[in-house]
């Protein structure tokens, strides 16, 4: 998820995000993560609701 000049990485099963800022580091290289904590729980706060959206309007397979 893009956000401005940042982007949040989401890992599997939407726990340990990682947050770079692509202006400044184009190359995602330093994870701020740590340092934006407030900025990192926010984003991940919306993808967290965006991917609870699409799970809740997805189309349910049945594998057998």
């Amino acid at each position: 998820m893009q956000q401005g000049d940042t982007e949040l990485i989401k890992k599997h099963e939407l726990v340990g995000f990682e947050l770079y800022h692509l202006k400044d580091d184009p190359s995602q290289s330093h994870d701020l993560a740590n340092s934006e904590s407030e900025r990192l729980q926010s984003l991940a706060k919306k993808i967290i609701e965006k991917y609870s959206e699409i799970q809740q309007e997805a189309r349910s397979w049945d594998v057998p």
